[in-house]
């Protein structure tokens, strides 16, 4: 796989993920998500500026460095359930907002 980290820490295909991901994405890293995982759910924006994941006992986020590109060593990871609550808004927030597709020629 061209992205190795997408999918492989999942215990099954099955689960269901949401991606958000910037319109000019390389539509290659999503249908490699989407094989990876079958019930991905996919909303673009016009500008994704952070990196979150999330699930009910784990939320990280991660923000810009100085070149504008998403730096996994600049951000905050946490069990704390106001944490997690807090980056479960934000990414509802952020969903609620974005155009989802069905297929990667509606990017």
């Amino acid at each position: 796989p061209r992205w190795p980290g997408i999918g492989s820490s999942y215990p099954s295909k099955d689960i269901p993920v949401r991606m958000i991901a910037d319109q000019k994405i390389d539509p290659a890293i999503l249908s490699e998500a989407r094989s990876a995982l079958s019930r991905t759910e996919i909303g673009v924006l016009p500008r994704v500026s952070v990196a979150m994941a999330l699930n009910e006992s784990l939320a990280g986020l991660c923000f810009p460095g100085l070149n504008d590109q998403i730096d996994f060593g600049a951000g905050f990871i946490g069990t704390d359930p106001s944490f997690i609550a807090w980056c479960t808004d934000l990414f509802q927030e952020y969903w609620s907002k974005s155009r989802k597709i069905d297929s990667l020629s509606e990017l």
